[in-house]
């Protein structure tokens, strides 16, 4: 999906690899192994999800509920783009983390089933899809009186989570980036140190000499320096392009809508919101959140290099914080190691949101 040309092409593999898209193909429930801690996942039934439309700034917006227990605790998820949908693969986490929350998906501004061809350009602005959210988060509470809401961001939208959180961090338990975007220019010469290095090791010559001439990284270089990350398995741990990941999005039981299939809304979110990505700077912007924040990192992600993640968390003032890595992940741990992502929600973030843990939740 990520396989795009024309007048966008400049940025749109580097943002396009921020959403690095996989799937799976059915609504059953995969078998949990125990965690560390010698715990499972509590056995519920899981119900068939379910596709809403709700107005948030005064634009009609999907939404994608997948219901957990009675009385779970609420996951909201921000996917990656800018502008490409989680809905259609949902179905590869729902099914664990529908054993523990009551799962929303949504479609943000721009996005799938939130995208139109007369969207106001000017309203495609991370204000406003981060009040968006917002709103999106206190209707979710007021439908769900009383129970602990839950954000999880992926890639771009880590970026957009770190900005909603620091807003209203009294309107969620916790909050989970995976994927964390931290700071778009050391992104980007991390990413190329990664790439040289890998090229020099595998003695790529031809690779070497492009790579080289990439310093300083131009904003006309972004795209093939994400080709070279992703050939290189920095998108995709122990793999080398995106047709495993096509393969899997297809065969999701939500089909894809007409704009998607043509990327339309990736092609409208991207150059809109694409300054947004390479200016980011949240260390200097957001040093201290006022809610327990976790990050949960793939140790070969160099799209979004876990490094930045790393250092920025070590630095960052929080009330809990802590670092999961995935040992078998790249930019998608959510994806590429579901059973252990979903372990790790349950062993560290779970009990917070319950009101179990050592940090106390205010509802």
């Amino acid at each position: 999906m990520c396989h795009r040309k024309g007048p966008i092409f400049l940025l749109f593999t580097f943002l396009c690899l921020l959403c690095v898209q996989c799937s799976s193909s059915s609504f059953h429930s995969p078998q949990v192994q125990p965690t560390a801690s010698g715990t499972t996942a509590v056995e519920a039934s899981v119900a068939e999800p379910s596709l809403e439309t709700i107005v948030l700034g005064g634009l009609e917006q999907a939404i994608f509920v997948g219901e957990g227990p009675v009385d779970a605790p609420v996951l909201l998820f921000l996917h990656g783009g800018p502008g490409n949908s989680e809905m259609t693969r949902a179905h590869v986490t729902g099914p664990l983390w529908q054993r523990h929350f009551t799962v929303i998906h949504w479609d943000q501004r721009g996005a799938g089933r939130s995208y139109r061809q007369d969207l106001d350009r000017e309203s495609m602005t991370l204000d406003q899809i981060k009040n968006d959210a917002i709103e999106l988060a206190r209707i979710l509470r007021d439908r769900f009186p009383g129970l602990p809401l839950l954000l999880i961001g992926h890639s771009w939208g880590s970026l957009l989570g770190i900005h909603v959180v620091a807003d209203r961090p009294d309107l969620f338990c916790a909050y989970v980036g995976t994927g964390q975007g931290v700071h778009g220019a050391r992104n980007l010469e991390q990413s190329l140190r990664f790439v040289l290095r890998q090229a020099r090791k595998k003695q790529d010559q031809e690779a070497v000499e492009a790579l080289e001439t990439m310093k300083p990284i131009t904003p006309d270089q972004v795209g093939r320096l994400m080709e070279y990350v992703t050939r290189f398995g920095g998108a995709y741990a122990g793999r080398s392009g995106h047709d495993e990941d096509e393969a899997l999005r297809a065969a999701s039981p939500i089909a894809r809508s007409p704009e998607e299939l043509r990327h339309e809304d990736q092609g409208f979110s991207l150059p809109l919101l694409a300054f947004e990505v390479l200016t980011a700077d949240l260390p200097k912007h957001f040093p201290q959140l006022e809610l327990p924040v976790f990050f949960f990192e793939g140790v070969d992600d160099y799209v979004t290099p876990s490094a930045l993640a790393e250092e920025y968390l070590r630095g960052l003032e929080a009330p809990v914080k802590k670092l999961v890595w995935f040992k078998k992940s790249a930019h998608t741990p959510h994806i590429e190691e579901p059973e252990a992502f979903s372990e790790a929600l349950v062993e560290h973030v779970l009990p917070l949101c319950s009101g179990i843990g050592n940090y106390k939740i205010d509802n």
